[in-house]
């Protein structure tokens, strides 16, 4: 587990992980910068009181610059697409990608978990291959937050919502075992 750190004067702090081995020295750097001491102050975190940090000083960095904050545009489908995800929306059968849906659900598990599935899917974007969520910015059929973590699945997972409903099986697999155990869960929490 990391702890949040908020750096004073421009640092950055290289922080050993809980696991590394009492003694060892994380990876260094190709020209490593020259250690200072510096007053650093952490937050949300309990210290161990002989715990160590090691100060690091690198390039300075402009936080006063604005961060880009992209606005959302109404693409075709009424999806909400940021503007570095405004790619051509293609046509598809949506009969066609559910039964796509359908024989991999009943190879992965049985058709008796179909129903489950398709309520998710149904919920979560209405089977909209490039829904987006304007406040998250939760992306495709299943509302992956971010939407990069479909690239596993295949490049085109913008576009392509046969990518995208390998990755949402696979994810329910993962992380619920079944698609009624992920909608029990979208029940209880409004969200999976």
């Amino acid at each position: 587990m990391h702890s949040l750190v908020r750096i004073v004067a421009a640092i950055a702090i290289s922080v050993p992980h809980p696991m590394q081995a009492k003694g060892a020295e994380p990876a260094k750097p190709e020209d490593p910068p020259s250690s200072s001491a510096y007053s650093v102050q952490l937050i949300g975190a309990d210290l161990v009181s002989d715990q160590t940090f090691k100060i690091i000083v690198g390039p300075s960095f402009d936080d006063s610059k604005p961060k880009p904050n992209p606005q959302p545009v109404k693409v075709a489908k009424t999806a909400y697409v940021a503007p570095h995800r405004a790619v051509k929306t293609q046509a598809y059968d949506l009969s066609s990608l559910q039964q796509y849906a359908r024989g991999i659900i009943d190879s992965t598990w049985d058709d008796s978990y179909w129903e489950a599935f398709d309520w998710i899917i149904t919920e979560e974007s209405g089977w909209r291959f490039d829904a987006e969520e304007p406040t998250t910015h939760a992306y495709g059929l299943c509302q992956a937050m971010p939407a990069s973590k479909m690239a596993n699945a295949g490049l085109d997972y913008l576009t392509n919502p046969t990518i995208q409903v390998a990755w949402c099986i696979s994810y329910v697999k993962n992380r619920y075992g079944t698609p009624q155990n992920a909608k029990d869960f979208h029940l209880l929490h409004g969200w999976f």
